[in-house]
């Protein structure tokens, strides 16, 4: 969690920590991805987009697989923030997008509008039609 939570800050302050710092956050947390709890994948993806660092198809199905079984925590930020991600990375996320639809539906009136909005242009970025 802490690794997040600084590649977290740099990504907020718009500073890129290096290459080498990234790549050590990514393979960190993928050895560690099962003790993620929803906040934490969020943003890790949310950081690793934000600072254009592409982490590798590994993290990524690693990410969805995870994310599929922590899918009922996710709140709507957490929903939002990680399809965005995806999208900014181009990378689809496969039956995670569908998945993160179905959650979504089930709670429309918690997303603020920014939220439902980056979620929209995310399905539209991945060409996804749930």
């Amino acid at each position: 969690q802490n690794l997040v939570n600084t590649v977290w800050a740099y990504a907020t302050l718009a500073r890129h920590p290096g290459d080498a710092m990234l790549q050590a956050v990514v393979e960190n947390s993928h050895a560690k991805i099962q003790d993620f709890n929803p906040q934490n994948i969020s943003n890790l993806l949310w950081a690793l987009a934000t600072l254009h660092y592409y982490p590798g198809d590994a993290l990524l199905e690693a990410v969805q697989e995870e994310a599929m079984w922590k899918l009922r925590d996710f709140n709507s930020q957490n929903l939002a923030n990680t399809l965005w991600a995806f999208a900014s990375l181009g990378h689809h996320p496969g039956r995670l997008a569908d998945a993160i639809a179905a959650a979504a539906e089930s709670k429309p009136h918690s997303f603020t509008s920014q939220g439902l909005s980056n979620l929209l242009w995310a399905f539209a970025a991945l060409g996804h039609h749930p």
